[in-house]
């Protein structure tokens, strides 16, 4: 019935393995689905059920095959995961352990529970997550509890008496000194077994009293089947060798063993897995910064295209400062409301004439120029400073708006601390980064942006 049970559910793990892999192979691409990735320091938690069959001195002078008696149990192990192969876990094994042997020389059997408790090291090798199979390995220590017994009594408590014949009665088949005894082999009766251990062994050859604990050395090999992201099965093969020769009743050649098969469910527990460059955002409330409007203008600043608006300045659904007349300078700043379509405006918005064009471009022919120049030729701190003086002297007097809006979008890119001013420290670092190729601006944009420096 056991074998059955063992085999239906291998055979269905098996099913349901294959039939995941090949439900991703089946899949386009496009549109399969990402597997999770899990935290290579996740937990994971299983429970399995499996077989023990017992390797030790009861059954070896008949040369008896593995598994030709064996009993059930179940195991329950909890591992975490240390980098990619190694982990470490703690696990219990509850069940029994069963022999008999039947020779001309000895009649022996025993069947006794077991209790197993200890740790274990494991290498893991499903390095690749998306591989449906995986082998596992693992060694470790750990201590089992026993308690034998014998079935020496049938259902009426008469003793077993084995005859040479291979029959088992209630009367001897010899006497003390060999001889047969004639007459009990018609008055003897026939006894059957009936399996059910009821004569504790408190000591082994009838001599030693035995050690009911021992230290035992489980060795591990297994196969990992996944099922899912975070659920798997697995076969395993455990050889658990242990550091006694009682477990059995009988002391004889060696240290006693057993193996035990076992499939098993684990399921993992692990946040989702988070590479190192994405750590650093952490703890971090996306959503709550998305609802964040910092210049208090009734944008929020993942609309905003205008940031630091300044207070009380009307502003449109992208939060950039209302301009009524489109004439490129915000209402706030425009000393001339109504400009009509087209006209050319100064800073303040107000409109220029043929007269003032000339002398401003007269005025940039001989003064900006120079400053140009004063700048490409690598000017000296002291002229630098001078310059961000004159343009502080500006905005003391009231002729510079010191607010973002008073510089034109094209040039709101140099302006790093957002103050609304463009110094030298700004511009000289503008320029660095079109050099360097930092900035996606044209030729025409940089002269404009130290033009406009020097006419703040």
């Amino acid at each position: 019935m056991v074998k059955r049970i063992l085999l239906t559910l291998t055979l269905v793990a098996l099913i349901l393995s294959v039939s995941f892999a090949q439900s991703k192979k089946n899949v386009p691409k496009k549109t399969q689905k990402e597997p999770e990735k899990i935290d290579r320091g996740y937990v994971t938690f299983g429970l399995g059920y499996g077989i023990l069959s017992f390797k030790g001195d009861l059954g070896a002078e008949q040369k008896l095959t593995t598994f030709n008696n064996f009993r059930g149990g179940f195991n329950i192990n909890i591992e975490k995961r240390f980098g990619k192969v190694l982990g470490v876990g703690f696990n219990t094994l509850i069940g029994k352990i069963s022999q008999s042997e039947r020779t001309p020389t000895r009649n022996l059997n025993f069947e006794s529970p077991v209790k197993q408790f200890g740790l274990n090291v494991s290498g893991q090798f499903d390095i690749k997550q998306e591989t449906a199979f995986a082998p596992f390995i693992s060694v470790g220590i750990g201590t089992i509890l026993f308690n034998p017994s014998s079935d020496l009594k049938d259902k009426d408590g008469k003793n077993y008496v084995y005859w040479s014949d291979g029959t088992i009665r209630d009367l001897p088949e010899k006497d003390a000194a060999g001889k047969i005894i004639k007459a009990n082999k018609d008055s003897s009766k026939y006894l059957r077994r009936d399996y059910v251990y009821e004569s504790k062994i408190t000591t082994a050859n009838d001599s030693m009293a035995i050690k009911k604990s021992s230290i035992v050395i489980p060795l591990t090999l297994g196969l990992k089947f996944k099922m899912g992201d975070r659920l798997d099965t697995r076969l395993a093969a455990t050889y658990n060798l242990t550091q006694t020769d009682y477990m059995d009743g009988f002391v004889g050649g060696g240290k006693d063993g057993f193996i035990y098969l076992s499939m098993g469910l684990n399921y993992t527990f692990s946040k989702k897995y988070v590479p190192k460059a994405e750590q650093v955002y952490e703890g971090i409330d996306f959503a709550a910064l998305l609802k964040e409007d910092n210049d208090d203008d009734g944008v929020l600043d993942d609309v905003d295209q205008c940031q630091q608006t300044p207070n009380g300045v009307q502003v449109d659904a992208f939060g950039c400062p209302l301009d009524s007349d489109n004439d490129g300078i915000p209402d706030y700043i425009d000393k001339e409301k109504e400009t009509k379509a087209g006209a050319i405006v100064n800073q303040f918005g107000v409109t220029m004439t043929d007269e003032m064009i000339s002398l401003q471009r007269a005025y940039r022919d001989s003064v900006v120029a120079e400053r140009v120049s004063r700048f490409y030729d690598a000017p000296s701190k002291e002229t630098l400073k001078d310059i961000d003086k004159q343009i502080a002297k500006k905005q003391s007097t009231g002729n510079h708006a010191n607010i973002t809006g008073a510089i034109p979008k094209t040039y709101q890119f140099a302006d790093k601390d957002g103050n609304g001013v463009l110094s030298s420290t700004e511009i000289s670092g503008a320029i660095d980064s079109f050099f360097e190729g930092e900035i996606d601006i044209n030729v025409q944009t940089l002269l404009g942006l130290i033009d406009f420096f020097f006419e703040q």
